[in-house]
């Protein structure tokens, strides 16, 4: 998964690994002004809505800046990929990077401090 931050709207392009490297969906975010960079955890499943399989998360900031989202996607059918659920991020949204224990760091602009998810349902655990 790429991100296309500068398109109107931005959107995401999933692309294969294997040769010829096809582009196989893409997945548009009409009120984004942007797109980060998308990151893929393994280990994110479980629970009825969520089967195994691991999941892709993308932070998609907004227009007004209080309304940025963190998206799970599901990619069993990468040709058809699932939006599966979507954690607000209000002000924050320059940055995600998986830290342990299924922790979500997300940046925030402005010097604001770090904003820290659970992975699994999207539950601010506290910012630091």
């Amino acid at each position: 998964m790429v991100g296309n931050p500068e398109e109107h709207p931005p959107f995401a392009t999933l692309i294969s690994s294997d040769a010829p490297y096809a582009v196989l969906s893409k997945i548009p975010f009409p009120d984004a002004t942007g797109l980060e960079q998308p990151l893929w955890d393994a280990e994110l499943k479980g629970g009825p809505a969520r089967p195994a399989g691991g999941r892709m998360l993308l932070t998609v900031p907004d227009e007004q800046g209080d309304k940025g989202k963190v998206v799970v996607i599901n990619l069993k059918d990468p040709k058809n990929p699932v939006v599966e659920a979507t954690y607000p991020t209000p002000h924050c949204g320059s940055g995600l990077a998986l830290g342990p224990s299924q922790h979500l760091l997300v940046g925030c602009e402005g010097g604001k401090q770090l904003l820290i998810l659970n992975a699994v349902d999207g539950q601010s655990d506290h910012h630091r």
